[in-house]
């Protein structure tokens, strides 16, 4: 028996049998619906990655697939997404007045969805 089933046992006895069985059925779903969730960020994270490198790549950013992961590890905070990244980059690009970046970046971009 590990340690683990020795404190799950221990807690579980601490309520009557009825209540056990809720307290295992909540702790179910909730495992299956964290493993949905993880599964869902996974495959948005893959396609951000997919399409911002493929982007990136086609306007000759230097390290594509390094700069590609960074914004789609990033685009799945909340409260920043790619625009986080994007937006900035091509405030950045405009001021240095390099055209075929930023319509890149600007179409990037869109394309993704910010």
């Amino acid at each position: 028996m590990t340690a683990i089933d020795s404190h799950t046992g221990f807690i579980l006895r601490q309520f009557s049998p009825n209540r056990a069985k809720i307290l295992i059925s909540i702790k179910n779903c909730l495992k299956n619906t964290l493993l949905v969730v993880f599964k869902s960020y996974g495959a948005i994270m893959f396609i951000t990655f997919i399409e911002l490198s493929g982007g990136l790549i086609l306007i000759d950013v230097p390290n594509p697939i390094l700069i590609a992961m960074i914004i789609a590890a990033f685009d799945i905070l909340p409260l920043f997404g790619t625009g986080g990244i994007m937006v900035p980059w091509v405030i950045l690009i405009s001021l240095s007045e390099a055209m075929e970046g930023r319509w890149g970046c600007l179409y990037s971009m869109y394309c993704n969805g910010s």
